[in-house]
């Protein structure tokens, strides 16, 4: 399985300098051949911009445009080699504007979420992931590079973990250790045996690692740490 259409969200006026680089990059890595840069800006909601004076407004809304034309001009030079598909709108919500967009590709890349909002708004992540129907890759916004040489998964048996697996392969193909943590009384040991199998029968490094005394909601700490231990 391989990656031949990537999508990732521009939320920022620093996209080109910050994330278009490592993005840009992984896309060569990976072999990708075609970029769908999705950006939409949020327009103020009908009942707030009423509270401003009109002009006001408008300037807002012109800027807005305006980041989103230098942006496509940034883009464009910068993804020479690539076909690039630039895709943008004023709308009232960013993650419907991505989910509308969201069949055009085979992974959908944002940035993770920041306390202070961006310039054109920023995505719920919640919401993309539940519903995009496609694997969602959250960049930490100070990434400099995006490489999977080792990767940890969190599994259990459920539909969603299964589907991961198989959502995952693209990125972990180039992977020189993939561990397989089972973490709580959900999963016993020959289910993820299988899930380590369906790995290696990929020709993935895979291995699997059980700690049945975590409980659930401990989990994501227990990944955390496991993380952590293995940062070697």
């Amino acid at each position: 399985m391989t990656l031949r259409s990537v999508m990732f969200h521009l939320d920022d006026g620093d996209a080109p300098l910050r994330f278009a680089p490592p993005l840009l990059q992984f896309a060569r890595d990976y072999q990708v051949r075609d970029l769908v840069a999705a950006a939409p800006g949020r327009l103020p909601d009908p009942f707030v911009a009423a509270a401003f004076p009109l002009a006001q407004a408008q300037a807002r809304e012109r800027e807005m445009y305006d980041l989103i034309e230098s942006l496509q001009q940034a883009l464009c030079e910068a993804a020479d080699g690539f076909a690039l598909d630039f895709r943008s709108a004023g709308v009232l919500d960013v993650t419907a504007f991505l989910l509308d967009q969201a069949a055009r590709c085979d992974l959908i890349v944002t940035r993770q979420h920041r306390a202070l909002d961006t310039d054109l708004g920023q995505a719920d992540l919640s919401r993309l992931v539940l519903q995009a129907g496609r694997p969602v890759l959250a960049v930490p916004r100070s990434a400099e590079t995006l490489r999977f040489r080792r990767v940890l998964i969190g599994y259990k048996r459920s539909r969603e973990a299964r589907l991961a697996l198989s959502a995952g392969l693209p990125l972990m193909s180039r992977a020189d250790r993939i561990l397989v943590a089972a973490l709580g009384e959900g999963t016993t040991a020959p289910q993820l045996a299988d899930a380590v199998d369906f790995l290696k029968g990929h020709g993935l490094p895979a291995e699997g690692w059980q700690n049945t005394d975590i409980v659930d909601a401990d989990a994501a700490e227990g990944l955390l740490q496991i993380a952590e231990d293995d940062d070697s």
